[in-house]
Order: C-alpha cells, then sequence, then structure tokens
C-alpha cells in the first residue's frame, strides 16, 4: 500500500502544480478589446477533492485527535444537508474539498513528499517571478495587475503569500556565492540582499494592486509576530548586550535612538492625520460605500433563520423562510446566491455604490461556511485553521513559509473571495495542508495478506477509477461549456449574432444547470435577432431556475413590453425593484411601464424616488458641496458656450446612471425619425448643448428681476413681455417655427413662435404655460397656472400684457382635448426635455446648482398628466390623450436644424 501511496501522492502533487498555473487556461491570452481572459476555467478544486480521496484511503497516516474531530464536526452537516437534498452535488464536493484537500497535502508531505519539502522554494520562486513579470507588463500597458488569479485583490494577496518561498530561494542561491561565503557576515548579507530583491517589487504590485485585505493581513501578521518575539528577545537581550564592544553598543544606542524617534514620528502623524476632519470623513465615506458591512449582517440573518444551532442563540427561527427549504445545518452548498437575494435586498446593501447585481458570497469565509453548513461546521473549520499560528518551528523553515502563506490568503478570505477563487484558495489549502503534517499519526502496518488490507487496495483502485472518470467527465463538459460561452461572447462582438445565439445555445445544452447563458441567448435574440419566440422560451427556463437571478425580472418585463402584455411587465418590474431598491434602472423601467399602461397617479412618487437615487449617486461620487463638483463645471460651461467643456462635465455629473429612457410620447410627435439619429445617443452631444444654451439664456433673461419672496416670478415674466412686445414684432405670414433663441436673434416670428418663447421663459419662472388657440387653430393666448393652482395669468402679446386671472378658469376634457374657458390648448416642450439624460441632469442640476437653478428636470408626460388630473375630466385619460396636447413644430424644427 505504501507504493501505491507514493505513486498516487506523486501523480497529484503533478496535478496540483498544472491546477495551480492552469486553472484558467486564457488568462494571459486576452482577445481584441474585450476581456475574455476568464471565461474558460477548470473546475480546479472540484477535480483535487476527487483525486484527494484515493489518496486518504491508501495513505499510511490518520488525522489525530485534534483533527479528527475537527473534521468530524464539518462533515456531519455537510453530509446531512447532501443526503436530505438541501446542498448542490458540485458545491458539496468543493467544500469537502476545504477539509480533504489539506489532508491528503498533509498526508503526502509526512510520506512520499517529505524529502522534497526543501525544494518547494523553487517553483514557489517561479510562480512569483511569472506573476510580478505579468503584473509589470500589464501595468505598464496600463491595465490593472492581476495575474493567474483574474483580480488584482486577489493578486496582491498571491504575490504576498509567495514572497517567503521566492525569499527562500533568493537567500539559499546567494548565499553560495563564493564572495559571501568567504566572509564572515556572508548570511546576513545574503539575507538583506535577497529582502531587497522580494520585498521591492511585492510592495510595487502590492501598492499598485490597493488591496486593503493584503495590507490588513500583512499588518497582522507582522504585530503577531512581533508580540511572539519580544518574550524571547527579552530573555537574550542582558546576554547580548553583555557580548558587545563598546562601539558596537554606542551603534546600538544610536540605532534604537532613530527606531524610537521614527516610532513617535510615525503614532503623532497618524494619530493627527485620522483626527483631522477631512480624513475622518473621507473614513467614514469609505466604510459606508464598502458592502462588506451589509453583505455581513444579511449573512447573520440569513444564519440566524437558516441553522438550528443559531436560532437557539439569537431566538430567531422563521416559521416561513423565503430561502426555501433548509434543514437543521444552513441553507445548503451552493445555496447562498438563491437564499440571500431576499436578505441583500431588504439590507443596506444597495446603497452601496459598487453594489453588484449577483451576491454569490458574503466576502468573509467563516460567515458563508456557517450559511451553508451551519455554525457547528463554520467552528470546526475554524479550528482547523489553528495549525497556522500555533506551534515551535526553527528559523527559516520550510513550515514557517507555509504559516506566512496560509495565514496572509486565509485572513484575507475573512474579507474577501480568496478561499474560493482559484488559484488563490489551491494554495491556500497547499499551504494549511503543510501546517498539518505535524497533526498526522502513522497507523499501524498491516499484512499484505490480510483481508482489510486487500479491501483498502480495492477501494483505492475503485477511488481512483471513479475520481478519473468524473473529474475528465465534468472538466471537459465544464470546459466546453466555457468554451462556447467564450466563443459567443467574441462572435456578439464582431456583430455575428446569430452564430453568437447558437454559441449561447451549445453552451446551455452542455450545462443545462447554468442560468448564464439562457440570459446571454435571450438577450441577443431580443436585442439583435428580434427571435422572441425563442428570447421567452429561454427566460422562462432560466425563471424557473432562479426567479431572484440578476436582473432577469427585468428581461422579463422588457420581452412582455416587446410582446405589447405591458400589464404583464409591470408585475416583473415590481419585482425587479423589490429586489434592488437602489437601481435606478430599474425603478426607469418602472416608470415607463406606468405611463405606457396608463396609470398616471403613482408617476409623482416613483419620480420622486428616482430624485433621490440621482442624488445619492452623485452625492456618493463626489459628495455634497455645492461649492464644486461637475454640476457647477457645467453651469459655468453653458454660461461660457464651452460645448466641450459642457459636454464633459454632464457626462461626468450622471456618471453611470442608466439613460436611455424616452417619454413614450416622443414616438408619436417624432414624425422625422430622431430617434434614428446621432441626437439619441446616451451619450451627451451638440443637440443637447443647444438646448442647455436655450433655457440658460432664458433663464437669465429674468434672473435679475425677483419677487417679493425672493423668487423669479410672474413680476419678472410682466417685465419681460413688455420689452417682447416693443422688440419683436409678430407676423402671421411667417410659416416657418422658431425656437426662443432664434426669436429673440430675429425680432420677427409668428405669434405660435411667439408665445412658444414666453412658454419656455415661464417654465423658468416655475409656471406651467397653456398656450390658448381659437377657432382658426391660431395661438391667440397663454394662460399661466402657478405649481399649486392657486394663480392663474393670462398673457396677451399683441398688447404686451401679463394680468392675474380674478377667478380660477374652467378647465377640463372634453373629446380628449383640454379646454380652458371653451378654448382648445397645447403645451410647449422642447423635443430634449423627452429624453431621461436631460431629466437626469435637470434633476443634479436642482440638487447640487446651487440658489438659481435652470428648470428642466420634469419629463413631459407627467407635466401634462398632473394638468388633466386637476381639469373636470369624465372620460378615461390615456397616453394618446396626452400626445394631443403637445405642439408638434418644435420637432420638425429641430429635424431641419440637424439635418
Amino acid at each position: 500500500m505504501t507504493t501505491i501511496f507514493e505513486k498516487l501522492g506523486t501523480l497529484f502533487v503533478i496535478l496540483y502544480g498544472v491546477l495551480l498555473v492552469a486553472t484558467y487556461p486564457l488568462a494571459l491570452l486576452p482577445l481584441e478589446s474585450i476581456s475574455l481572459a476568464y471565461n474558460v476555467s477548470v473546475p480546479s478544486l472540484f477535480v483535487l477533492t476527487l483525486c484527494a480521496i484515493p489518496v486518504l484511503i491508501a495513505s499510511p497516516f490518520r488525522p489525530g485527535r485534534f483533527l479528527s474531530v475537527a473534521i468530524g464536526l464539518y462533515f456531519l452537516p455537510l453530509l446531512y444537508n447532501a443526503a436530505n437534498g438541501f446542498g448542490k452535488p458540485v458545491a458539496s464536493v468543493e467544500m469537502s474539498g476545504y477539509m480533504i484537500v489539506p489532508l491528503a497535502i498533509a498526508a503526502i508531505a509526512c510520506g512520499p513528499g517529505s524529502q522534497y519539502l526543501g525544494r518547494l522554494c523553487v517553483p514557489g520562486f517561479i510562480l512569483w517571478v511569472s506573476q510580478i513579470l505579468h503584473g509589470f507588463v500589464a501595468l505598464r500597458q496600463g491595465f490593472e495587475a492581476v495575474g493567474f488569479p483574474g483580480n488584482r485583490n486577489w493578486m496582491a494577496s498571491f504575490v504576498l503569500a509567495l514572497s517567503p518561498w521566492a525569499f527562500t530561494f533568493a537567500h539559499r542561491r546567494l548565499y553560495r556565492l563564493p564572495v559571501l561565503q568567504r566572509r564572515g557576515r556572508g548570511a546576513a548579507i545574503a539575507a538583506a540582499a535577497s529582502f531587497f530583491i522580494v520585498a521591492v517589487p511585492t510592495a510595487y504590485i502590492l501598492l499598485r494592486c490597493a488591496s486593503r485585505g493584503a495590507w490588513l493581513a500583512l499588518i497582522v501578521l507582522s504585530v503577531l509576530c512581533l508580540l511572539r518575539c519580544i518574550p524571547h528577545c527579552s530573555r537574550r537581550l542582558p546576554t547580548a548586550i553583555a557580548g558587545l564592544s563598546p562601539v558596537e553598543r554606542a551603534a546600538a544606542a544610536f540605532f534604537l535612538c532613530v527606531i524610537l524617534t521614527c516610532s513617535v514620528l510615525l503614532v503623532r502623524l497618524s494619530v493627527s492625520y485620522v483626527v483631522r476632519p477631512e480624513v475622518s470623513a473621507a473614513l467614514i465615506d469609505a466604510i459606508k460605500s464598502d458592502v462588506r458591512l451589509p453583505l455581513w449582517g444579511g449573512t447573520v440573518q440569513l444564519i440566524s433563520d437558516n441553522d438550528a444551532l443559531a436560532s437557539l442563540l439569537t431566538a430567531r427561527r422563521s416559521s416561513a423562510n423565503d430561502a426555501g427549504p433548509h434543514g437543521k445545518f444552513g441553507i445548503g452548498a451552493g445555496r447562498f446566491r438563491e437564499a440571500f437575494t431576499v436578505y441583500r435586498s431588504k439590507s443596506t446593501y444597495h446603497e452601496r455604490h459598487v453594489a453588484a447585481p449577483v451576491t454569490v458570497h458574503p466576502h468573509n469565509e467563516f460567515l458563508s461556511v456557517a450559511a451553508q453548513l451551519g455554525i457547528l461546521a463554520a467552528c470546526a473549520w475554524l479550528a482547523g485553521l489553528v495549525p497556522v499560528l500555533t506551534g515551535v518551528t526553527p528559523a527559516g523553515s520550510v513550515l514557517n513559509c507555509a504559516r506566512f502563506s496560509a495565514f496572509v490568503i486565509i485572513f484575507h478570505g475573512f474579507f474577501d473571495l480568496t478561499l474560493v477563487q482559484p488559484p488563490v484558495n489551491l494554495l491556500a489549502f497547499a499551504m494549511l495542508g503543510l501546517c498539518w503534517q505535524r497533526l498526522l499519526q502513522p497507523l499501524p502496518p498491516v499484512d499484505d495478506t490480510a483481508l482489510a488490507y486487500q479491501w483498502r487496495r480495492s477501494a483505492v483502485s475503485l477511488a481512483s477509477l471513479a475520481a478519473l472518470g468524473i473529474s475528465v467527465h465534468f472538466g471537459a463538459r465544464n470546459l466546453r461549456a466555457d468554451w462556447s460561452i467564450r466563443n459567443g461572447i467574441v462572435d456578439e462582438h464582431r456583430g455575428k449574432y446569430r452564430q453568437a445565439f447558437h454559441a449561447y445555445v451549445q453552451a446551455i445544452e452542455l450545462e443545462p444547470g447554468n442560468i448564464r447563458p439562457y440570459l446571454l441567448a435571450a438577450s441577443v435574440a431580443t436585442s439583435h435577432l428580434g427571435a422572441t419566440k425563442s428570447a421567452y422560451r429561454l427566460l422562462h427556463e432560466a425563471y424557473a431556475m432562479d426567479p431572484n437571478f440578476a436582473h432577469i425580472n427585468s428581461e422579463m418585463g422588457k420581452l412582455f413590453g416587446m410582446l405589447g402584455d405591458h400589464e404583464a411587465a409591470l408585475a416583473f418590474f415590481i419585482h425587479e425593484c423589490r429586489l434592488y431598491p437602489r437601481s435606478t434602472k430599474a425603478y426607469q423601467n418602472y416608470y415607463l411601464c406606468l405611463i405606457l399602461n396608463g396609470e398616471f397617479d403613482r408617476l409623482p412618487a416613483v419620480s420622486a424616488y428616482l430624485d433621490q437615487l440621482y442624488a445619492a449617486d452623485y452625492t456618493a461620487r463626489y459628495g455634497i458641496s455645492v461649492l464644486h463638483g461637475p454640476v457647477l463645471e457645467w453651469q459655468t460651461a453653458v454660461g461660457d458656450g464651452q460645448i466641450r467643456k459642457a459636454i464633459d462635465a454632464a457626462e461626468k455629473a450622471c456618471g453611470r446612471l442608466n439613460r436611455a429612457f424616452v417619454d413614450p410620447m416622443y414616438h408619436a410627435l417624432d414624425d422625422h425619425g430622431l430617434l434614428a439619429s446621432a441626437v439619441m445617443r446616451n451619450d451627451y452631444n451638440p443637440i443637447d448643448f443647444d438646448y442647455w444654451q436655450q433655457i440658460h439664456t432664458l433663464h437669465s433673461a429674468i434672473a435679475g428681476i425677483r419677487d417679493g419672496a425672493g423668487r423669479t416670478g410672474p413680476s419678472a415674466l410682466a417685465d419681460l413681455v413688455k420689452q417682447f412686445h416693443g422688440y419683436i414684432v409678430l407676423d402671421e405670414s411667417i410659416e416657418d417655427f422658431y425656437f426662443p433663441s432664434r426669436v429673440w436673434k430675429r425680432r420677427t416670428c409668428n405669434p405660435l413662435s411667439g408665445y412658444c418663447f414666453i412658454s419656455a421663459v415661464a417654465r423658468q419662472c416655475g409656471l406651467t404655460p397653456l398656450i390658448q388657440f381659437d377657432a382658426e387653430d391660431k395661438p391667440d393666448g397663454c394662460i399661466l397656472v402657478d405649481d399649486d393652482r392657486s394663480r392663474y395669468y393670462r398673457v396677451d402679446l399683441l398688447h404686451g400684457t401679463v394680468l392675474p386671472v380674478s377667478r380660477a378658469p374652467d378647465i377640463h376634457m372634453a373629446s380628449g382635448v383640454l379646454l380652458v374657458e371653451g378654448r382648445p390648448v397645447r403645451l410647449f416642450f422642447f423635443p430634449q426635455e423627452f429624453w431621461l439624460k436631460n431629466q437626469i441632469l435637470g434633476t443634479l442640476h436642482r440638487e447640487f446648482g446651487g440658489d438659481d437653478v435652470l428648470q428642466f428636470d420634469r419629463i413631459p408626460v407627467q407635466i401634462l398628466s398632473d394638468l388633466v388630473r386637476t381639469a373636470d375630466a369624465a372620460e378615461t385619460t390615456d397616453l394618446g390623450t396626452l400626445r394631443k396636447l403637445c405642439l408638434q413644430e418644435p420637432f420638425a424644427a429641430l429635424a431641419t436644424k440637424v439635418q
């Protein structure tokens, strides 16, 4: 059996090394301008766990009492959940690898691998060098340093964990140099040079990766080492000082003074740095913006609801749990993503600017194990980490390097995903196994002819064949599915949408339980192929798997909207808002669907909440000060006529907010196909700047006159109308429609353009303008309505007057026409007002633009619905009715201007 164990151990180590560098076979081969490096991966932990089983069966070592109890308590909940169907098979195998893989490594290290432990620094150095070089190349080319792990945070822990092995290798090589061996302090010189060679590039990578978890792990480990060394140094320090010469004592005293001085200065700077208000505020903002606290809080609630032991401690057991079926030990392996969705939506997680649509891990491995397997398994797993910090070993030993590596990654795993993300977790399990080797005990020798030996040998053979077969089958299927998804992404990027769709469908056939290709295929089918039936089938199947996955409810709502079933779409958008209560896009879709369903009464509340989300997003990025920021930059640039600067400031102010929404009335009013032109891009453009300048000019015309309450009001408008009457000539023979800015420049226009000019100015005064038409459909007056409907004014451009109305005019709907005093009225809107990107910018400008701001933050459909709701309407108001209340001439004029 020993020979079999040695062969299996050698093969396992080789496999371990291959998977350590080849989990992502395309990690260093990016294609074109899209990120494809990590779309193809090997299920390394699953394969290693299966292959570790025959190694342990053949092993002549068994864990000691402490480790045996920890492993037993860990596997009890795992097996219970798996037997009762509370865990997913693949995830259950991978979670068992948390104990099985390190135990196999420990057995190999005690047996055939013991003679090779001293050579581990060679592959460690090679792996460290490869990551350092890859990081330098990536940083030089303007990319993040991600290396094999695929993320800068995990890359930081990976490089830091490998650094002691690189140091050991460099120190051994340098000390062998003849020039150092002939010197009395050759070992010290070699150590100093090795430290410099390894520490400088490692520190550079850590700084550029900016991983707080890796730095925190290094600091905590340094403090623990210092606390452990102080008692040892205090016992030997008097003897060491007595053996020094006077010169050496003076030098030691000098260096001690330098160290103490630097320490005092460092403490003083740190204290002053922390107590400074702006630094304290920045620290508080960083804590508030981090996703970990709400993740941990929600996970603790999930554990309390789904674990028998935790429920006894917290008295929180829920009889009707949204997490689904569960037993006595957590929710089951691999079910965290589905179960946590409800808890995430109820927490403050979505207030974080970096909140992700899918949560697969709580960024804390202890909480992750406790959520899936219960508190008992989590405590047992935590007990298995004790050997990393205990025991005394000689300086420079392999075990010390292993402890350093294991501690860095495992400690970082309490703040990130390092223990579930290969290959970082593989390195951690290997180092943990080396720390476990002293906890194993040899088994008594067994006679080769004994029946127990034969059964054990057969079990090894069967386990090896099963592990090989399952690994090859599952790994090949997983790789093929990943490769199909990768090909689909490439084809979609190149515009080959039909090929991309077939590639995603192939991935579905290979892995029917993977929800991701369903959504990718459905997105291509709806967005590019118009295959709504195929998209419906795919989304329906995905929805049956997980109705709360990512933004699947949003996709379902969009699909039903394309099919014309807006009532069904509304239900999905409502559920999307429940799952993502801080998502602007979710509420934008909800708002749009309310309009399409004619539920105008609910628009004000949703609009007000969207304004809060826009402001919260801006505050999270730039703070609440009105003395600086992109909004003020935008306002200044618009006033100065700097188009490029204004557009850049608007883009910066809105950031990543979705800006693709368009008021549905625009589609009916746009007879010239402006939606197909460049003016409807989500990014800002010169057409938007022209709109900004017009309202800025109109606002500036009356900004100098205030009413008694200090607001720009009707008195300023009356003065402007008098000026207009003496300055502008109304000519009914002019057929062309002129925008307000052009009216002021030409000094002549038709009555419609003149009343539209007054309407635009009135909007800046906080009034709603209604242009009246006579029996020949010619404008002959304008009624101004105050926001609270308490005051009304009548504008007459022929006489240049703005007069208050003594009593409220009769406003009602008849045959889909809004009548004021028996005459039909229509409203003037700039076409750009219908675009969400300007609504968002107007909201941010109102909140962060100071005291004197432009008024352009309300969407036209809401203005019209609020107006119609106050009228005495006996008939039902729908979107078609509201469209008739808008003038179409501005859209034709903008089309001519764009051409």
